[in-house]
């Protein structure tokens, strides 16, 4: 059996934990765990108390779970950081071969590496992953994973780079090494996410990807299963149960089970019964609540979401003219995605976007929250030549080709378009 990883997530909300392994590209689920944080550890993915997450770390690293007969102690682990701040960019190298012989090895794809990362990048930024999705020999011959051990004078390669606000990042790994943990690897979440649903047979290559967190939603293009660009929001799927609650004057635990357990539903019946009785917010008397009420507050909700939805569409396709775009489907996940009445308000919003939901088949991860856990462990099943695969050290450059015009690196245009 492959060995075994250990992928953790710190949301909005809570701490995820995934244990397993790759096998064949197919992330294999051995055990899943939930912690929830304090309230206001994170906000919109920003680290608003450190200590109290550190803390919350802390008791994943060693304990026991005798229904599951676990019994854990994870030093190393992979790490999957928000993609709050997150740019993309499209970068091309030609470089040397460094051996003799012409045979390219890891160490070739180490210095590659090194050339990539010290291209500028915007200020206040820093590179946590170059993910290589091209590589061209002298023939012309081309590859998707690093060509070890053919012949070739020179590679030409395409890279994806991946920024992050540099406060976003830093946090994160200063958060996970405090708790005492190894990073072996780091992945942004939408790139996770994408990583997962690459594994889905028949899953498009082309899409919106919408992640519906607790608190804040991710948006990406993702083009050849790669991101090209992304944004975020801050509003999720508990914003939607604050409001039920202030509406209806119940507890949050009230109306959570109403979002979950009755949704969005306009069928006509010959009999409601009442959903719930809660306070009435001018009298202050006792009222009973029904759907059409519940359905009142939901769509209140969605009016807003769909127009921040809207814009962040607007933000992540503005550098990439191109019709067809305007056709790509979303894919849903986050654990908010599997809210009753969701694709319906986003059939009517964007006639021309096909809302689709798959959820993980993986046994114990089937919950969509866990899909970026998934994807990261996916990621870990073969050798891809990306940044986070040499982990923290990447080999120094023994053999450079000319020193190309140096410039800025652009934005990437989408991989429908693009061409090396």
């Amino acid at each position: 059996m492959a060995k075994i990883q250990g992928c953790l997530e710190v949301s909005n909300v809570a701490i995820k934990l995934l244990l397993g392994y790759p096998l064949n590209g197919t992330p294999i689920v051995l055990y899943t765990k939930k912690i929830p944080l304090p309230k206001g550890t994170v906000s919109h993915g920003t680290l608003k108390d450190i200590d109290a997450a550190v803390a919350c770390l802390k008791e994943l690293r060693e304990f026991k779970d005798d229904s599951e007969k676990i019994d854990l102690k994870l030093d190393n682990i992979l790490l999957v950081i928000p993609s709050i701040g997150l740019k993309v960019y499209s970068n091309d190298k030609n470089f040397l071969v460094a051996g003799q012989d012409g045979k390219i090895t890891r160490l070739d794809i180490a210095n590659l590496l090194s050339l990539l990362k010290k291209d500028p990048v915007p200020a206040g930024n820093t590179i946590v992953d170059i993910i290589p999705i091209i590589f061209q020999l002298d023939d012309g011959s081309r590859f998707d994973r690093p060509p070890l051990d053919r012949i070739s004078g020179s590679i030409t390669v395409k890279a994806m780079i991946h920024c992050l606000p540099e406060t976003v990042s830093g946090q994160y790994q200063t958060m996970a090494n405090a708790a005492g943990y190894r990073v072996k690897k780091t992945g942004v979440s939408v790139y996770c996410a994408a990583k997962y649903f690459a594994t889905i047979p028949d899953a498009p290559k082309n899409y919106l990807l919408l992640d519906i967190g607790a608190r804040s939603t991710d948006l990406a293009l993702i083009g050849d299963k790669e991101p090209y660009s992304a944004t975020s929001f801050a509003r999720g799927g508990d914003d939607l149960t604050e409001a039920i609650a202030e509406a209806f004057g119940i507890s949050v635990e009230d109306a959570e089970s109403l979002k979950v357990d009755h949704g969005y539903d306009t069928r006509v019946l010959s009999y409601r019964p009442p959903l719930i009785k809660g306070i009435d917010k001018e009298s202050g008397a006792p009222k009973n609540y029904y759907q059409k009420d519940l359905n009142e507050v939901i769509e209140e909700y969605f009016e807003t979401f769909l127009s921040e939805l809207s814009a962040s569409i607007n933000l992540v396709l503005e550098k990439h003219n191109n019709p067809q775009f305007n056709a790509l489907p979303f894919m849903l996940t986050g654990g908010a995605s599997e809210l009753k009445g969701l694709q319906d308000f986003l059939r009517k919003a964007f006639p021309t976007r096909e809302p689709i939901l798959i959820r993980p088949t993986a046994i114990g991860a089937r919950d969509p929250g866990f899909t970026n856990l998934l994807g990261m462990l996916a990621a870990t099943g073969s050798y891809s030549g990306s940044l986070s695969d040499f982990g923290t050290g990447v080999m120094n450059v023994t053999r450079e080709a000319p020193k190309p015009e140096k410039k800025k690196p652009k934005t990437s245009r989408s991989s429908l378009d693009d061409d090396l």
